[in-house]
């Protein structure tokens, strides 16, 4: 081991300071850019030595493969200390491990004492990832070394959302680690009894059962996969063999991609496996299973000493790793050898298209993998590779290329048929340098003669050498360099009359021949070429190109740049077509372009054109007498413009643009490298609209603006910029409302030493202020300028904001804000307060009222920390906090929203009173993320559609919004929500009224539709089925993901029922099925008699009775539907007494139709289905509490006064 430092200072007693401090073995690297120790005043204090602070900075630690033999690490007998100690603070600016793209720890302190023979560590704060974490340790110094303590994990940006904990005890041997932690990046709970002094690493596992869930390794790491990931670990002795460790470890993955798409193509891993007395690990079962159903068998061992012997069956392909068209299958075996510093991968595995071995290692110390052999056979056709993959830095290959007779066919169908017999050597990378020898002979592709012979060394600066030449039938490639006084010049010949030839999608034909010599400054080019009907995958296509390049270094040498070409696409962008040619010398030429291109805003057209030439010191000097842009984007040159140009400066003359419906007049721009710019012009009648087709904002604008500038950048800074509104305004919503903007001035001052920016704004709902000074120096980084400033925003009543919002959102209170702006340019910091009073908010078309709102919050550098954004009503309240901004170096969301017993929703069909805890997150790989778990405390669901008037389908309005329903069904977020009824929630459905409980999960997916899990049951309830309410047995709602497949099982009864007459309801709710019950065997007919007629069927008369009360049923789901005709068509039954004997007669049922008649008075229609009984009957409504009624029928006349009082 060796210890270095840049810089010491001081001493021990004195306290030290150590920068640059490196600590190396062999197995490690550890650094960090200082270690500082400072004692207390008083450093020793009756025996006891204090320490103030040691700060130990930004740590870095590499691991370093090693497969040497290392002794066990024995814990020593006794840790008892001659003197007692006290640390106050012990600081980590950051902890970074090699492989991390950002610290692991950060800004983290701890203190530790030792008293009494007890060690104490206390946790003030240990920052890891995300999370905030707090907790103390105790272990005592004697030979138990019992250890104790506890570790609780809270949100980072709110210390009081506590989501787990780690509980540690037993002893320092043996410890015993506890946990239980929950939030939205992970959930792990279970135990784990370590023995982490156990010379054998096999067996440093005593016994553990702990389960993960919801794990994305993507939300601690950036560049690592995304995935769901959840866990299973659980080991224990063998209870017939106490001295033999049984585990059995299962990993899913519930979100598996290609590597391609940032994830892992793995779907589950599982393995049981044993630790005898020795330590070996011996692997009974393990099993890998791909996204695409591929997987691995494996059996082995891994001894104590890191050796490996695995045997595996294999069953993949291809397409289980890459998303590629191979759907080719190998099966065989796989031999994992050597250890796990240098893993030996031995594969012999076969497909119906052809055979694959592979004889590779991995050298982790050098971090190269080493492929001794890669072949590639089928019959006597044969790839071969062998070489290295360095797996650091750049990237760089070297490596070896053997073919005999090979056919890429056997690859894949959709390959060239070929016969390939040659040998290659690659070397280097295609960023930096690339080194490549090829011989191929006696080779044909696509039935044609293939020969390839030559050497091509290149590198960013220049081409080494080029010797080249390659034919595939009456295609060929020619490179050769050769020096021509004392001038490298290369010589390329490209005829490619037939590219389909190469196979590979790529089609069509090419030309290009001539010679390029020397640099920028005495460039040598010669080349012409054409290419027609050019595809490549589908991918890249060109109809027609052709160019020609003849320039000499030569001031008075004749000049010729010509390109003319059409149909070129790649993705989203096309040229239709492009024409330029500049023709002269270089003393003296001119030249004009055309163009028309296509992109996702639309068609652009372009037209340039200049004359000019370039002197003996390789100034440019012309002028540019065309510059004009038509389509989506519009701009014209008014005049010639003087123009000077070189590598070093650039100078333009005067010139005017309109632009945007606008002028644009520039005076003059002069720049020249290192030492600055200066530039004067004015704008106006500048159309902001315009620009909508380059960028889409949320609202519309008409606002026309002026300004000026004249400024100077250089050593003596100084000049301004003004920009003010001339006209227009901002429109929101669908009203067209405008914002009323009243003053927008923009106002910029430069100093030698500052920029000093002003900006004013005055609307009819707000007005604003900014004042940002950048201190800025000519020739330092702009980026990193200091920056300080302040914006001012207040609204004395939001609710003139409902205006610019759809119609049905109201708007009530008070903003105001102040944000101090310090930091850099490059990292601004904001500070300051966004606070409202009195806020209210109303969607009556959803009938969300959020009332009596609160909002403080506050910026703090990248941040918007909401500590409080509450709401309140008559019965409960609604309190979110959480940070908007950066988080974890990334911009996201992370809020906490607690209800308790608030009225969400409130419409006469809608009502929800609830609470819970929810988090909303959004981040860049899942974006926006809503969890948790709520509890209905009162609810009701009505569906009105089935009581509602509706018009057919062959009825079209006019004018009329087609509603889009796939696109409305969708949620545009993800949502993962655990719903408890309580017993509370009133769902009135079609003919079902319940008051259900049960447990709901809420699940969807970004851009998918909401799926339903769980199970609803009713407390009590009531279905209306043949014309009767019937009272509700059993009920219950069975949800497995899509809603409108939820099963049904309901079973209602009759009312008193002597025979038990019902229905069973069972199906979905696209396909019930209704059966009909009783207690008593019988017919249907019977059943439906007990159930409509209340008793059995007698006859004919009956059975008219039946089918008059399934077609008034029939007549009443008409009026339904209808809606206009009758307020009420139903059954009702009606019994009377015998007047001589006092006893009820069985009931008769009564068709009724009945018609709201006003607000108050209602009138209905009866008569017997059975008898000729009639009657008609009048209500009159005095109040929601007095009823007043009269009933003529053709046996009796009678009236009377109803009063009802509800107490619930």
């Amino acid at each position: 081991m060796s210890v270095s430092q840049e810089k010491l200072r001081g001493s021990f007693y004195q306290g030290f300071d150590i920068e640059g401090i490196k600590i190396k073995s062999k197995d490690y690297i550890l650094s960090s850019n200082k270690i500082q120790w400072i004692w207390e005043d008083n450093k020793k204090i009756d025996g006891l030595l204090k320490v103030k602070l040691v700060e130990l900075g930004d740590i870095f630690y590499v691991k370093i493969p090693n497969e040497a033999v290392k002794l066990p690490v024995k814990l020593p007998d006794s840790l008892k200390l001659p003197f007692n100690f006290h640390i106050h603070e012990i600081h980590i600016s950051s902890l970074s491990i090699e492989g991390f793209e950002s610290p692991i720890i950060r800004n983290s302190r701890f203190n530790f004492s030792y008293f009494n023979h007890l060690y104490t560590l206390g946790i003030t704060e240990l920052i890891i990832f995300s999370s905030l974490n707090r907790g103390t340790l105790f272990f005592k110094d004697a030979k138990s070394f019992e250890l104790v303590g506890r570790i609780d994990s809270y949100s980072l940006h709110s210390d009081s959302t506590h989501f787990g904990f780690i509980k540690l005890s037993n002893n320092l041997q043996h410890p015993l680690l506890e946990t239980n932690i929950k939030n939205k990046e992970l959930g792990i709970a279970g135990y784990v009894h370590l023995s982490p002094f156990d010379p054998i690493k096999t067996r440093r596992i005593i016994s553990a059962d702990i389960v993960g869930d919801k794990i994305n390794p993507q939300n601690f790491v950036s560049s690592w996969f995304d995935a769901e990931l959840s866990f299973q670990l659980s080991m224990e002795l063998k209870k017939d063999n106490p001295e033999v460790f049984y585990g059995h470890f299962n990993i899913q993955n519930a979100r598996p991609a290609y590597y391609e798409k940032k994830g892992v193509p793995i779907k589950e891993i599982d393995l049981d496996f044993e630790v005898p007395e020795d330590g070996t690990l011996e692997l009974s079962k393990g099993i890998m299973k791909t996204m695409t159903n591929g997987n691995i068998d494996a059996k082995g061992l891994i001894h104590p000493d890191g050796t490996i012997q695995m045997l595996a069956n294999v069953n993949l392909g291809l397409i289980d790793f890459i998303d590629i068209p191979i759907k080719n299958t190998y099966q065989g075996k796989a031999i994992l050898e050597g250890n796990y510093i240098n893993p030996i991968l031995k594969i012999d595995i076969e497909s119906a298209w052809n055979k694959l071995q592979v004889d590779a290692q991995l050298q982790s110390r050098d971090k190269i993998l080493l492929f001794n052999q890669f072949i590639l056979s089928k019959s006597n056709s044969y790839f071969y590779g062998s070489g290295k993959f360095y797996l650091k830095d750049k990237f760089d290959i070297d490596l070896n290329l053997l073919g005999r007779n090979f056919n890429p066919y056997v690859i894949n169908p959709h390959y060239p048929r070929a016969s390939i017999n040659g040998e290659a050597h690659i070397r280097g990378n295609l960023n930096e340098s690339l080194y490549l020898l090829v011989n191929i002979e006696n080779s044909q592709i696509s039935n044609m003669p293939f020969y390839t012979k030559g050497v091509v060394d290149f590198n960013k600066k220049e081409i080494k050498k080029a010797d080249l030449r390659l034919v595939l039938g009456d295609n060929h490639l020619i490179l050769n360099r050769k020096s021509d006084n004392n001038q490298d010049r290369l010589n390329i010949d490209l005829h490619m009359p037939n590219l389909q030839y190469f196979g590979f999608g790529i089609s069509g034909n090419a030309f290009i021949k001539g010679y390029i010599q020397g640099n920028f400054k005495n460039l040598v080019a010669n080349l012409v070429g054409e290419l027609k009907k050019v595809k490549l995958l589908g991918i890249f296509s060109l109809d027609f190109l052709s160019f020609g390049i003849h320039i000499s270094p030569d001031l008075t040498a004749p000049l010729k740049i010509g390109v003319k070409g059409n149909g070129l696409n790649i993705s989203n962008f096309s040229i239709n077509n492009i024409n330029s040619l500049f023709t002269g010398t270089l003393v003296s030429h001119s030249g004009s372009t055309q163009f028309s291109l296509k992109l996702p805003q639309g068609t652009l057209v372009g037209h340039y054109r200049a004359r000019g030439g370039i002197d003996k010191n390789y100034v440019w000097k012309g002028n540019i007498d065309e510059l004009n842009l038509s389509g989506f984007f519009d701009l014209l040159l008014q005049n010639s413009v003087p123009v000077k140009a070189s590598i070093n400066s650039l100078k333009l003359g005067d010139a005017k643009w309109t632009v945007l419906g606008g002028i644009v007049h520039l005076n003059y721009f002069d720049w020249t490298k290192g030492k600055g710019f200066k530039t004067k012009g004015n704008v106006a009648e500048f159309r902001l609209r315009e620009l909508q087709n380059w960028i889409k904002l949320p609202f519309e604008q008409n606002i026309v603006v002026k300004g000026d500038w004249d400024l100077t950048y250089n050593a003596n800074t100084s000049g301004y910029i003004k920009l003010t509104k001339q006209t227009g305004d901002i429109l929101f919503s669908e009203r067209k409302t405008p914002l009323g903007l009243e003053k927008f001035n923009f106002n910029v001052q430069l100093y030698s030493n500052q920029i000093k920016t002003l900006l004013d704004t005055q609307t009819r709902f707000a007005s604003g202020h900014m004042d940002v000074t950048i201190s800025q120096k000519f020739g330092r980084n702009f980026i990193t300028s200091p920056i300080q400033g302040q914006i001012n925003i207040n609204s004395s009543d939001i609710g003139a904001f409902k205006y610019t919002l759809p119609v049905g959102i109201d708007l009530k209170g008070r903003i105001d804000s102040k944000i101090n702006i310090s930091g850099s340019v490059g990292e601004p910091k904001l500070t300051g307060y966004f606070d409202g009073t009195g806020v209210e908010y109303k969607d009556l078309s959803n009938g969300i009222f959020l009332r009596n709102g609160q909002l403080n919050s506050r910026l703090v550098g990248k941040q918007w920390i909401i500590d409080q954004l509450s709401f309140k009503n008559k019965e409960g309240a609604i309190l979110l906090k959480g940070v908007v901004g950066e988080i974890n170096g990334l911009y996201g969301i992370d809020l906490d929203l607690a209800l308790d017993r608030y009225l969400v929703i409130n419409q006469p069909n809608r009502q929800f009173i609830v609470s819970g805890q929810t988090k909303m997150n959004l981040d860049r790989t899942s974006g926006l993320q809503l969890t948790g778990s709520l509890q209905l405390d009162k609810g009701k669901y009505e569906n009105l559609g089935d009581s509602m008037p509706k018009l057919s389908d062959d009825v079209h309005i006019v004018g009329g919004k087609i509603p889009n329903l796939k696109l409305n069904n969708l949620i545009p977020f993800i949502v993962d929500l655990e719903l408890n009824l309580n017993n509370q929630l009133r769902f009135i459905l079609s003919d079902l009224d319940f008051l259900v409980g049960g447990n709901l999960r809420l699940r969807a997916q970004k851009g998918q539709p909401l799926k339903i899990f769980g199970k609803i049951s009713a407390v009590e309830g009531k279905y209306r089925a043949y014309g009767q309410n019937l009272r509700v047995e059993k009920g219950s709602l069975v949800f497995t993901g899509d809603p409108a497949n939820t099963q049904m099982n309901v079973r209602a009864r009759r009312y008193q029922s002597p025979v038990g007459a019902g229905v069973d309801v069972t199906g979905t709710f696209q396909d019930p099925r209704i059966t009909l019950i009783s207690d008593v065997f019988m017919s249907d007919r019977d059943k439906l008699s007990w159930l409509i007629l209340g008793r059995e069927s007698k006859g004919e008369n009956d059975n008219d009775a039946l089918a008059l009360a399934v077609g008034v049923l029939a007549a009443e789901k008409v009026n339904k539907e209808v809606g206009s005709v009758f307020d009420n068509i139903g059954l009702s039954s009606s019994q009377k007494r015998n007047t001589s004997t006092g006893e009820l007669n069985p009931a008769e049922q009564m068709v009724t139709f009945g018609k709201q008649l006003n607000e108050n008075l209602y009138m209905s229609y009866e008569f017997g289905i059975q008898s000729s009984t009639q009657a008609v009957r009048l209500i009159d409504v005095i109040s929601k509490f007095l009823n007043v009624f009269a009933r003529v029928s053709t046996e009796s006349v009678g009236g009377g006064i109803t009063y009802k009082r509800r107490f619930d």
